[in-house]
């Protein structure tokens, strides 16, 4: 999907003029930016062209409204359309309109005059002030209002287009807008925001569904609570890892791989509690408990985020591999934009793994040891 130029801002308001102007700072900025290239706008002009801006306060005053106006201005240039002659395909439309000498001239269209309801006449000066803007090729529109967009490339040595971006939007923080004029970035900073915010909700979504399987299951608290831990500690191997392969925090790609290690950690953990909790049952005392656990599960544990790392080892080195044709390629656009995911993955489940035969068991004991006395001060605190 085309996500847009990765710099971008779109101008707003009425002032064609004014726009233009703003828009040719806007690409000094990105010229003046480290890591932007190839500033473009949509701004090209024709020839200039006169706008009427009418005053619908004075207007009103003598019972008229911007429609009436426009209507007389529509009538003087570009006429309105009485009828037709000819038949088939040489007919013509018969236009009634002022003389071309009086309606290219500005000074005789200065000379219009708009009736009023009450039958008098009202010079079209009075009511509107001609401007000579340019004369965009196309008017675009947004939300009702004008718009205009500056647009850059990154440069091809820059890894990370979120970091040219920043200093862009940084430095047009700094600059002044005139007087009715708005604007907002645009191209790829829009869809990092869009992104950003679904895989926030996604995020939050998949952590409460998993904590009320979790809740369900143990038919406990604290334990879902252990297992949560785990999933938060395990994103020092994600940071980690970005860092060893120097590459930023993609919203998308490194999102995902969040969210997909997520399940993986939870998933382990659950395996290992529930083996505890089931010894513990046939009367084991809880350090026996947790160590014959730990004995038992310490395979399947191992063994999944083995084969998980050795599968995503290909693609975190940015290798293609063509099974079919038993082919491989390196460094690919497509390679490129999955090793972040790759990367997340496989170092959140190093050090996940990690987590799950160690910190998992001795929050388990710390709690089964304390769980009696944490009874007992939430009963008290509720008054039992």
């Amino acid at each position: 999907m085309d996500t847009g130029k990765p710099i971008s801002i779109d101008i707003f308001g009425e002032n064609l003029n004014r726009m233009t102007d703003v828009i040719e700072d806007m690409k000094k900025i990105m010229t003046d930016t480290e890591g932007v290239a190839k500033p473009t706008d949509d701004a090209a002009t024709s020839q200039p062209t006169l706008e009427w801006r009418i005053d619908r306060a004075r207007a009103g005053m003598f019972g008229l409204d911007q429609n009436t106006v426009a209507s007389i201005l529509q009538l003087a240039v570009g006429g309105i359309r009485s009828g037709t002659f000819g038949h088939g395909d040489d007919e013509q439309d018969i236009l009634f309109r002022m003389p071309e000498w009086h309606r290219t001239t500005t000074g005789q269209l200065e000379n219009v005059t708009v009736p009023t309801p009450t039958g008098g006449f009202v010079p079209i000066t009075s009511l509107a002030i001609a401007e000579l803007v340019p004369g965009p090729v196309s008017i675009k529109h947004f939300d009702r209002k004008r718009v205009l967009n500056a647009g850059a490339e990154v440069q091809p040595w820059v890894r990370a287009d979120a970091d040219v971006r920043a200093r862009f939007q940084e430095k047009v923080g700094f600059y002044t807008f005139p007087p009715g004029i708005s604007y907002r970035f645009g191209g790829a900073a829009e869809e990092e925001q869009e992104s950003t915010a679904f895989l926030m909700k996604a995020f939050v979504i998949a952590v409460f569904i998993i904590c009320i399987v979790l809740v369900l299951q143990f038919n406990s608290v604290m334990l879902p609570a252990i297992v949560m831990v785990s999933v938060v500690l395990s994103l020092i191997g994600v940071l980690a890892g970005l860092l060893v392969f120097d590459l930023p925090f993609g919203i998308i790609m490194s999102g995902i791989g969040v969210i997909s290690l997520a399940g993986v950690v939870v998933n382990n953990a659950i395996v290992l509690l529930d083996a505890i909790r089931q010894i513990q049952q046939r009367g084991v005392k809880v350090y026996d408990a947790v160590i014959t656990a730990g004995m038992i599960r310490f395979r399947p544990v191992l063994l999944t985020a083995i084969t998980t790392i050795l599968g995503l080892v290909p693609m975190a080195f940015k290798f293609s591999i063509d099974f079919a044709n038993f082919s491989y390629q390196y460094n690919t656009e497509t390679a490129q934009y999955w090793q972040s995911m790759a990367v997340v993955i496989i170092f959140g489940l190093l050090i996940a793994t990690l987590l799950t035969l160690g910190v998992v068991p001795t929050l388990y004991v710390v709690y089964d040891r304390y769980k009696g006395w944490l009874s007992r001060t939430f009963n008290w605190a509720n008054g039992q």
